[in-house]
């Protein structure tokens, strides 16, 4: 008897399946993939990196590779690069302001209070990994630079450096001193 029961449900539940098999089929592919792993961990590597990447701004490495560059220069010989900065990197948050005003009056006059509230907004990838929205960065503006290098008693050389560093650096030819190495 127990065995007819089931057999005869089991029958019934066949029959509803059948009749809606592509609600079921849409169904499955849903359950599917909401399983599948959604790659965040990936995505989230990818934006620490874009992130440090970004954010890290060091004057010696800069120093390095303009010096590395200008070093290629025929007749340039051993170059070595000095550069100042006005100012230092700088990174926007994104920031969700609010404004807020309230009437009140004492006595007589009426009295006008406004309030004002600003904070960071900070996006989560995560359970414990949470950071801030960056709008944008401000690299640094650099003041002047000294090339110091063996071949700046040649004219010729001179301009291709003064040329050089103007480019990379944005800064005028005015705010760009090269003079010769000492041999020692």
């Amino acid at each position: 008897m127990k065995n007819k029961n089931m057999s005869e449900t089991l029958g019934k539940i066949w029959n509803v399946l059948k009749k809606n098999k592509f609600v079921m089929i849409i169904l499955l592919v849903g359950l599917v993939l909401i399983l599948l792993p959604t790659g965040t961990s990936a995505a989230k590597k990818n934006i620490e990196s874009d992130t440090q990447a970004k954010t890290e701004f060091s004057l010696g490495d800069q120093e390095n590779r303009i010096a590395a560059a200008l070093s290629k220069i025929e007749g340039a010989g051993k170059v070595t690069v000095v550069l100042t900065l006005k100012c230092t990197s700088e990174q926007v948050l994104a920031k969700d302001e609010s404004e807020s005003t309230s009437s009140g009056s004492k006595g007589d006059s009426p009295e006008n209070n406004m309030e004002r509230s600003s904070t960071v907004v900070i996006i989560s990838a995560g359970s414990s990994n949470e950071a801030p929205i960056t709008l944008k960065y401000i690299y640094p503006e650099y003041l002047g630079a000294l090339v110091v290098c063996e071949g700046a008693g040649n004219a010729g050389v001179k301009y291709q450096l003064i040329e050089a560093v103007s480019g990379l650096t944005g800064l005028g030819t005015d705010k760009i001193v090269v003079t010769k190495m000492n041999k020692s």
